[in-house]
């Protein structure tokens, strides 16, 4: 169940990125059908909320906790803002706030999410790892599969920084700018570089906390 809406979630959350491709009402439908992914997702992890403020903080459990309360926080802003700007699924609502900072905000969301969750899914990567039993193969094939990784988060960044994506983090603008003629198969393909981006650099990050804790307890 919990791979179902995680799955889900970052499916939609793609789909909604790419606004200008399918327009405003599958975009918010799927919006909708998203933040229901979020929510279901919450309550079946209700148990960490729980015991948040106990036990050990180590170094690892420090950046879980800081990214899942980052992504919390960013999908409550994402929330807010599309209930605001919505011109179909919210607007029996009652004016929620400000129609201008609402739209800054709502891309300023969507792509700190797509950046977050993608960085979250790296930190669980060893799951994926585990399950392909990428230990068990050979040291070349290991190399050729980190290699590949480094490849595409190279060009995953490039393209963060190609389509103008900082500006959109840093609330410079709220218009994303996208090349004329651009096909989807191009606009998705970087989309999922971008991910896998995020997904080398968290696991990356995983990687080097567990080999450090091996580390301090073999001396």
């Amino acid at each position: 169940m919990r791979n179902v809406i995680d799955g889900a979630l970052v499916i939609t959350l793609l789909v909604c990125i790419g606004f200008h491709l399918w327009g405003r009402f599958p975009h918010e439908i799927v919006g909708t059908i998203m933040l229901a992914c979020f929510i279901i997702h919450n309550v079946l992890n209700i148990k960490w909320y729980k015991n948040i403020f106990k036990g050990k903080y180590t170094a690892m459990r420090w950046l879980f906790t800081a990214t899942l309360l980052l992504v919390l926080a960013d999908a409550l802003v994402l929330m807010w803002s599309s209930m605001v700007i919505s011109h179909h699924v919210f607007t029996f609502l009652p004016p929620l706030g400000p129609r201008r900072l609402a739209r800054f905000l709502h891309t300023f969301s969507a792509y700190w999410g797509l950046v977050l969750m993608s960085f979250h899914l790296g930190l669980h990567w060893i799951k994926f790892t585990n399950m392909l039993k990428i230990r068990e193969m050979s040291q070349t094939s290991r190399k050729m599969l980190k290699l590949f990784g480094l490849i595409i988060c190279a060009y995953g960044i490039f393209a963060f920084i190609d389509r103008g994506c900082i500006d959109y983090i840093t609330l410079v603008t709220p218009r994303v700018s996208i090349a004329t003629g651009e096909t989807t198969l191009k606009f998705y393909a970087d989309m999922l570089a971008i991910m896998g981006a995020g997904i080398f650099l968290g696991n990356g990050l995983t990687g080097y906390l567990i080999h450090r804790n091996r580390k301090s307890k073999s001396v």
